[in-house]
């Protein structure tokens, strides 16, 4: 907030913003969409769209995955309000916002999920392009540039929010398969040691 205490001044209806999707359950891949828990937080950041690129708003994260983009004025009727808000730990990004998700606290959880949800299916997914092509709305997977930057697996868990998230039927099903694969990796793993220890034993 400009002063730290007061919201910024809102940005007008017909500007369009970009939401950085960070984790898996972020993210509903069978309705190819963010899920809800992108967006049930009192205040969240984005990054105004008139503002800044794709490339340039997935470069502020190391550990992006896509990238959804939503109109002010919409969300504006659903409880969601985007102020002009700059970044204390990221001065120079000039096309940062905050959205208030208003009556966050006087909500119960459910209440505060289905808004979300609302918020989520509202979203466009945005391609951010590896060459100088334009970014555009892709029914598919996002492209994201590669970059020296970017985290590797394990890197990337350590920054799960410490908070445990409450997770609708959508979320839970992406974190599932999530999990899933790792545990696929893990006996893989451990199955490989398990024949290296017997080679070594029966030497």
């Amino acid at each position: 907030m400009p002063n730290g205490t007061e919201p910024g001044s809102l940005i007008a209806d017909t500007e369009d913003v970009y939401r950085a999707i960070l984790y898996p359950h972020w993210w509903v891949e069978e309705k190819n969409r963010p899920s809800s828990a992108a967006f049930d937080e009192a205040i969240f950041s984005v990054d105004v769209k008139s503002k800044t690129t794709p490339q340039e708003t997935s470069a502020r994260f190391r550990n992006v995955t896509r990238l959804a983009e939503f109109n002010c004025g919409r969300a504006r009727e659903i409880d969601f309000e985007t102020r002009d808000e700059l970044d204390p730990n990221q001065p120079d990004n000039l096309a940062h916002a905050r959205v208030h998700f208003r009556g966050y606290d006087s909500f119960n959880v459910n209440q505060r999920k289905k808004k979300a949800r609302k918020r989520a299916e509202l979203c466009l997914e945005v391609v951010v392009p590896t060459s100088s092509s334009e970014a555009g709305f892709v029914q598919g997977v996002a492209s994201f540039p590669s970059s020296p930057e970017r985290q590797e697996v394990g890197s990337a868990l350590s920054l799960l929010p410490q908070n445990p998230v409450v997770l609708d039927a959508d979320d839970r099903h992406d974190v599932s398969g999530y999990i899933s694969g790792h545990r696929v990796w893990v006996l893989v793993v451990l199955a490989f040691l398990v024949l290296v220890l017997l080679w070594v034993i029966s030497r």
